[in-house]
């Protein structure tokens, strides 16, 4: 009687596939609450845009600052809270709160409207892709530090910036993130194909997921009708797992609670018991693709993501991640063309009983075309690689050429500087899209070879092509000061500080090249702009107080230093500016206010010896030896084995005894 009962369920479980998927309850709120996650992102967006300075992004994607330099921002506390939410709850982070969930479940319901249901891939090689592309971003790090012999990184704090856009593509490349992560992906690889085949977050949940107490349940009312696993976005077989199981145990759960809502006998609920670990069976699931499939899809991906990655520039590590899911897809349907008897790319029927059919040649006409396309871009990648190495030698020539210890150029910085420009050349010549990185090296190279016309005009088109990048104006902008241009340099320099206002080079060049053709209004101007805008800015008031000296506007400076010290928050900056200020004091005779400013900055900075030192010479000049002796012991006590202190308090000792 039962193993009646279960072919019946079986039955229904199989005739319920073909059916329309149940109507969720659970998919309105779940959107509800993905745009309201949007919403607060465009508030975020606004707030910095208002301000200038905002929380740092709260994008598990700014976790990677951690194992490049030990930095933990608002990202990072983020990434670990939604991991220890998965470790207790399961994967609800990723079907609730995920913009490109939102994204790719917007795209798979257009899709439906016109009849096309995604299909999942189900290929076992791809579903590393997840783990390795996790390894690289956060482990990977690590290793680099370590063979470097970089140990002594202490963790900072970083959980405000004002440069909130500088880890996120621009405009067009995110869009053409979503249309292949959201659109593509899902199209070829299946609804949360990206999340599958993609996503290296989506591995540290997967594992989490695992060990999660909080699963998807059933209890005896289940009649095995088949509707959950239709209702399923995830691509989860839910009826046959918590028949097997008495729980859903694939990590690729999203928690969208899809499935209990359609539940007509209400069987499934959310409930704690043991993790999927501890009840899976070790009964293997029969593969979809025989070895050598798999093996092309391996292929394909990994040299779709080789050739992707970074080419002309411009394509970020998510979007290669993508575009090599479905170049692996579109690869393996393209042999299967030829080697299967029946294929199709729904809803397009490309062959049909071993024959091609119209679809199916003009998909074979397709595939010629993004083979030359793929050939193509590996080939110009392959030339910006090795325009990059070529170009390694000239970068100390670079970064020394517009000081005194300028290299001197060699044969071999001559030799090299040649083949970027070879390379280069071919680069920008056959390349279909502009590659700025490319302008600039062989800018470079133009330049250490004598011709600045090259450098100019390189250095212009790559500005206009990277908006954010500032050395691309200040560096055209020195040249114009050596050559004696000091005036054209001013606008650049200007620029420069307008694209990037927490560059505090930029801010000195501007200053000081206004002072060299006696502009200085302008640096001027410029600033005071810049602090009405960013009051909170410690650097623009303190750069403001310079300009402002260098004019000789001494009760300004004095005004824009103790503002810049009022906003300063790292205790380099505090000791700079609270110097500052007792020197400008005491030049401009009130010696009782520059120790006023140096006991207050020693109260915010205790530990700091420089202003103990400071405060003992200035109490000493102004006939306290005593107080100077008083301030010089209070440092020892802290720092006993500072020499400077112990020489300055001999000093003062042996004047009183005399």
């Amino acid at each position: 009687m039962k193993d009646s009962s279960i072919r019946c369920g079986a039955i229904r479980q199989e005739s319920s596939k073909g059916s329309k998927a149940p109507r969720s309850k659970m998919t309105r709120w779940r959107m509800g609450f993905l745009i309201g996650i949007h919403l607060l992102f465009a508030l975020h967006l606004a707030h910095w845009k208002t301000t200038g300075r905002t929380m740092t992004p709260l994008e598990p994607s700014e976790a990677m600052e951690f194992s490049k330099r030990s930095v933990i921002n608002a990202g990072f506390i983020f990434f670990a809270i939604t991991i220890l939410s998965t470790l207790a709850f399961g994967r609800f982070f990723c079907g609730w709160a995920c913009h490109l969930v939102f994204v790719q479940d917007l795209c798979a319901g257009l899709m439906k409207r016109f009849g096309i249901t995604p299909r999942p891939l189900r290929s076992r090689s791809l579903a590393f892709a997840p783990f390795l592309a996790a390894g690289y971003l956060f482990f990977w790090p690590f290793v680099e530090r370590a063979w470097l012999g970089v140990h002594d990184m202490e963790p900072t704090l970083h959980l405000e910036t004002s440069k909130f856009w500088a880890t996120f593509p621009g405009l067009m490349i995110g869009i053409l993130t979503f249309v292949v992560a959201g659109g593509a992906v899902v199209y070829f690889l299946g609804s949360k194909g990206f999340c599958t085949y993609a996503c290296p977050y989506g591995a540290f949940f997967n594992v989490a997921d695992r060990l999660a107490p909080a699963r998807i349940r059933v209890n005896d009312d289940c009649e095995r009708c088949g509707q959950c696993t239709v209702a399923c976005t995830s691509n989860v077989a839910v009826a046959a797992e918590v028949h097997r199981y008495g729980t859903v145990v694939n990590p690729d759960c999203l928690k969208c609670l899809d499935c209990i809502s359609v539940c007509p006998k209400d069987a499934l609920r959310i409930g704690l018991g043991k993790p999927s670990i501890a009840v899976r069976s070790k009964q293997k699931r029969r593969p979809r693709f025989t070895p050598g499939y798999e093996f092309l899809l391996t292929f394909g991906f990994i040299s779709a993501f080789l050739v992707f990655r970074g080419l002309y520039g411009r394509i970020p590590f998510l979007l290669a991640l993508g575009l090599a899911g479905c170049s692996a897809y579109l690869l393996l349907r393209g042999v299967q063309l030829w080697t299967q008897p029946k294929v199709s790319i729904p809803p397009f029927q490309l062959k049909s009983e071993n024959r091609i059919t119209s679809a199916g040649k003009g998909y074979a006409f397709l595939m010629l075309g993004m083979i030359s396309f793929f050939g193509h871009s590996a080939w110009i990648h392959s030339l910006d690689v090795m325009s990059q190495r070529a170009y390694a030698p000239l970068i100390p020539v670079r970064a020394e050429w517009f000081t005194p210890a300028r290299p001197e150029i060699t044969d071999k910085i001559t030799a090299a500087a040649k083949l970027v420009i070879r390379r280069s050349n071919k680069v920008l010549e056959f390349g279909l899209f502009e590659t700025p990185r490319c302008r600039v090296e062989r800018a470079w190279a133009s330049m250490i070879l004598g011709d600045t016309d090259t450098f100019t005009a390189d250095m212009a088109v790559a500005a206009a092509l990277a908006p954010s990048d500032v050395n691309t104006l200040v560096e055209p902008a020195h040249n114009l000061r050596a050559s004696g241009q000091v005036e054209a340099s001013i606008p650049l320099y200007l620029d420069a500080a307008r694209r990037d206002p927490d560059e505090v080079q930029t801010m000195r060049f501007l200053i000081d090249a206004s002072l060299q053709v006696g502009q200085l209004q302008v640096a001027i101007d410029h600033l005071k702009a810049q602090v009405t805008k960013r009051a909170w800015d410690s650097v623009a008031h303190e750069h403001l107080g310079i300009a402002f000296l260098r004019a000789k506007r001494m009760d300004e400076a004095l005004t824009s230093f103790e503002q810049a010290l009022a906003h300063a928050t790292d205790a380099a900056r505090q000791q700079r500016i609270t110097v500052q200020l007792a020197r400008m004091h005491l030049e401009g005779g009130r010696p009782a206010q520059a120790k006023g400013v140096l006991i207050g900055g020693r109260e915010q900075l205790p530990d700091d010896m420089h202003l103990v030192f400071v405060l003992a010479q200035v109490l000493s000049a102004d006939d306290d030896p005593a107080g100077a002796i008083e301030v010089l012991l209070e440092g020892l006590a802290i720092e006993p084995q500072n020499e400077r202190l112990q020489g300055l308090l001999a000093q003062l000792r042996n004047q009183i005894g005399r």
